[in-house]
């Protein structure tokens, strides 16, 4: 897995803020609860932005926005998040 390198995030967002992440994985399997529950871990505060299925019902897109306080906080969310159930793709 490829992670933004820190100076990156430290150049192109403030810290302690808001960090969106994007989910998508399998309908049914992924879970918003769940991936809250991970994001949660390293984060100040979670919410779910967006969730909605494919027009065939076999995908799921998840926007979640959480308030983080480093650009470390982030890698930790993004190798969580990685390993959760479902996940076809982390952006």
């Amino acid at each position: 897995m490829n992670l933004p390198p820190i100076e990156l995030l430290k150049a192109h967002h403030q810290f302690p803020g808001p960090f969106v992440f994007k989910v998508v994985g399998q309908a049914g399997v992924l879970k918003e609860s769940n991936l809250t529950e991970l994001v949660q871990a390293h984060a100040v505060h979670t919410r779910v932005v967006s969730s909605r299925e494919s027009a065939g019902g076999k995908h799921v897109a998840i926007t979640l926005e959480a308030l983080v306080k480093t650009p470390e906080d982030v890698h930790e969310i993004y190798r969580d998040l990685h390993k959760a159930e479902g996940l076809i793709m982390l952006l």
